[in-house]
């Protein structure tokens, strides 16, 4: 990529002489802007079309526009500078066009490679390795991408906004009586925002709409070679987790995915604020399949090939959730669905740990005295109540983490008991009764205050202070929250997002 971008600025420089070049041509002013060309002017750009022709760049809108004038007889200057502006960014692209396809080849080949390494590695087959074919290739080029354009029509559809931005920047100096000059800030902004826009390297970060195209055009390369050993392969949605991480990648991540059949699968959505139920078949770029595109952001997500049996990844095993004890008499599908959804959100450390040491069992009013999901630390069993979404589990998995990693932390109990004491005792309405809760602020809710004893002088030590083993949901809504709407928590309890991202590592 840092190749492409030399290219992008050696050729874009060229371009932006030629652009000069025609800016001396013309020599506009507001007098003759709107004025009908002369012949010597006519008859230039009716060469320059003739050549354009037999270079072949005379497609889609631009091929419209430039006959268009080419067959007038009575073209106005302004048009004359349009079609100049349009040709000089398309014999640019068509400078680029060549490197790009070979960059871009060569990068889709390798993950197209890497796919069907990650099945032997799964598998433990020594399958050959094979290259991508040039119709493969060509065929991914031309299905179209998360913003709905083949790769052909979406670089067409950039050039028309370039020019048009360019064209119009000319049209306002030429208004306001400035000589134009490619090496006014005007120009060189406009021109530095669309080279950022197509492709930008920061700090060895990559962003831009090309490195957005690329990675698209990887992922369903690397499908397609995982597809070619395995045809009924899963994959797993992989997201880089650090600050910048959203919260739609956040919510796929570690889920995994059929590439060639139907998925059901919840993920959060920017437009509509909130976790959704999504249903779709195979991999779909923009919704199950990087770059996801609902809130626009510079997506660096991946995938993954897993195999149904044991899950591999590159960093080892990762043991699938089994249910155990399962109940009988009851279709208990969709709180498995919640359970399964859960575990997917975890890291591999916390899986694994839930693997060895925890049962889930899922429950119906008909079958226990109880009406609430809940966590038994004595037995070590997450008791799921039917009808429980996944953020209900993860609640619970949040009581198990509290169990095993911090009943004995000094600093996580200080920083509890810290809570408590700031918080005011109260009395709230709670499933039709009154019930003792700490009311704060930095709660999530308020049921993170919830006090789990009707006696309350029994939950007061001797100094009258509320003891904090008795407010029992204050971690385990904090981990809920930690996953369904992070920033919320990191706002609130900033303290309890850094401690549990710590505890997650």
């Amino acid at each position: 990529m840092k190749e492409l971008k030399k290219i992008y600025q050696k050729i874009g420089l060229q371009t932006q002489n030629k652009l000069q070049e025609i800016f001396k041509v013309l020599d506009l002013s507001y007098d003759n802007l709107y004025n009908i060309a002369d012949k010597k002017t006519k008859d230039m750009v009716n060469v320059k079309i003739d050549e354009w022709n037999n270079k072949g760049l005379l497609t889609g809108y631009f091929g419209m526009l430039a006959r268009n004038i080419y067959g007038k007889t009575r073209a106005k200057n302004s048009e004359i500078l349009e079609v100049l502006i349009y040709g000089a960014y398309i014999e640019e692209q068509s400078k680029l066009d060549e490197y790009e396809r070979q960059i871009i080849y060569d990068d889709m080949n390798y993950y197209y490679k890497e796919g069907q390494e990650e099945v032997n590695r799964a598998s433990k087959k020594k399958n050959p390795i094979l290259d991508m074919n040039d119709i493969l290739f060509l065929s991914l080029l031309a299905m179209n991408n998360h913003m709905g354009y083949e790769f052909d029509a979406y670089i067409e559809a950039t050039i028309k906004i370039n020019v048009d931005q360019l064209y119009r920047q000319a049209i306002l100096n030429i208004q306001q009586q400035q000589e134009l000059d490619i090496d006014n800030p005007d120009f060189q902004s406009i021109l530095k925002k669309q080279s950022d826009k197509k492709l930008n390297i920061k700090d060895n970060k990559m962003f831009g709409s090309m490195d957005l195209q690329i990675i698209e055009l990887n992922n369903k390369a690397k499908i397609e070679g995982i597809k070619s050993l395995d045809k009924e392969a899963k994959v797993r949605f992989v997201a880089i987790e650090d600050e910048a991480t959203t919260k739609m990648c956040q919510s796929l991540n570690n889920q995994t995915f059929n590439i060639n059949d139907w998925n059901t699968f919840y993920r959060y959505s920017k437009n509509n604020d909130r976790i959704m139920k999504y249903k779709c078949f195979g991999l779909i770029p923009g919704l199950n399949l990087p770059p996801i595109d609902d809130g626009f952001h510079w997506c660096r997500s991946k995938v993954q090939y897993v195999n149904n049996s044991t899950l591999k990844d590159n960093n080892g095993i990762i043991v699938p959730y089994i249910r155990k004890n399962v109940v009988s008499g009851y279709n208990t599908s969709k709180e498995e669905e919640a359970i399964n959804d859960a575990i997917n959100f975890l890291p591999k450390k916390l899986k694994d740990v839930l693997d060895k040491n925890m049962k889930f069992e899922i429950i119906t009013k008909n079958m226990s005295d109880f009406n609430y999901s809940r966590y038994d630390s004595k037995n070590k069993i997450i008791y799921i109540y039917e009808n429980a979404d996944k953020y209900e589990v993860i609640h619970e998995i949040g009581h198990f983490v509290e169990d095993v990693a911090l009943k004995n932390n000094k600093d996580y109990l200080k920083l509890k008991q810290e809570l408590v004491d700031s918080s005011k005792l109260a009395q709230i309405k709670r499933d039709n009764r009154t019930v003792y809760a700490l009311k704060n602020n930095s709660f999530i809710d308020e049921y993170q205050g919830y006090i789990h004893c009707n006696n309350i002088n029994e939950v007061k030590d001797r100094y009258g202070r509320i003891k904090p083993e008795y407010v029992t949901e204050i971690f385990s809504e904090s981990f809920r929250e930690y996953f369904e709407n992070p920033q919320k928590l990191k706002n609130k309890l900033p303290r309890f997002y850094n401690m549990i991202k710590e505890l997650l590592k």
